[in-house]
């Protein structure tokens, strides 16, 4: 069945990510690592952040209710400066807003799915001109993971959970969406996801358009590259190296040179230092005459 829709999660994926602004302060403030997530998630359904997600509480009962629970775990927060770091990390990604852009102009219909609360209607509402449908849980008094609200969001974008590609950056999110049929992408960098998304749909979303095609050489130590090559020769240059259980893109700005691969299509070349002479052998030997340029 052919994809018809598209729906992103907002923190995290659209904008800036609240779990590395709640890290960032546990980090601060002495509090072990990942500690708010497991109150968070342990507290569910009836804790104070599910409650604040589905429109329950507002931000000013939110606070000393979200105190008591973590203080209830062995901790004492300050949930109000916590909030206001979750805030202050909500910009959005240019690089979304674009990817959003291109799928609406190609025909795809486009949705926000947003754990969110009452105070945050301000930053959704600015979002909301991007999209077709924008689905609040602090407005339906529903919240991910619950599956009704995926329901919720495909019966208004118009497609059925199989037509529908889903981007969350949390996982549990992610597996009730795909329990219901969706194909789903957990975005922990945003340039990842959205070479997993071109890649679902065919065409690009970055760049300067035009179909994508994968080359891929596994060096002898082990190391992974990929590289993707655009119809687009202007379209920036990214190559992903994969390694030591780590993914990371290397764009044309961080100095590759460029080898032309295959019916004119463009693709960097960038070389680890442990693999540098195998891979220069391997792919410089592809490019044609003048196709190197600094």
């Amino acid at each position: 069945m052919p994809y018809r829709g598209v729906i992103f999660d907002l923190g995290g994926v659209v904008c800036g990510s609240p779990l590395h602004a709640i890290a960032a302060f546990e980090q601060e403030h002495g509090v072990p690592a990942g500690f708010v997530n497991h109150v968070v998630v342990s507290t569910a359904p009836s804790g104070a952040w599910s409650r604040l997600e589905r429109g329950e509480l507002d931000l000013a009962t939110f606070f000393p209710a979200f105190e008591a629970d973590c203080l209830a775990a062995g901790r004492s927060i300050d949930a109000r400066a916590m909030m206001g770091r979750v805030t202050e990390a909500a910009t959005p990604r240019p690089v979304m807003i674009e990817a959003i852009r291109r799928l609406r102009a190609k025909g795809f219909r486009v949705a926000a799915l947003t754990n969110n609360w009452k105070t945050d209607a301000a930053a959704t509402s600015a979002l909301q001109t991007h999209f077709d449908v924008v689905v609040e849980s602090a407005k339906e008094g529903l919240r991910k993971p619950d599956p009704r609200i995926y329901r919720l969001a495909c019966e208004r974008l118009g497609v059925t959970p199989e037509e529908a590609v889903f981007l969350d950056d949390i996982g549990l999110n992610l597996k009730s969406a795909r329990a219901l049929g969706m194909t789903t992408i957990k975005v922990a960098d945003p340039d990842d996801a959205l070479a997993e998304l071109e890649e679902i749909l065919g065409f690009e979303l970055r760049g300067g358009g035009g179909p994508v095609q994968r080359v891929t050489y596994r060096t002898t130590d082990g190391i992974v590259l990929v590289g993707e090559a655009h119809g687009d020769p202007t379209a920036p240059s990214v190559v992903m190296l994969h390694g030591g259980g780590q993914t990371r893109y290397a764009w044309g700005a961080a100095g590759p040179r460029t080898a032309t691969i295959r019916s004119r299509r463009s693709c960097a070349i960038w070389a680890s230092s442990r693999a540098s002479s195998t891979i220069r052998r391997r792919w410089w030997g592809r490019r044609s005459a003048g196709s190197r340029r600094s």
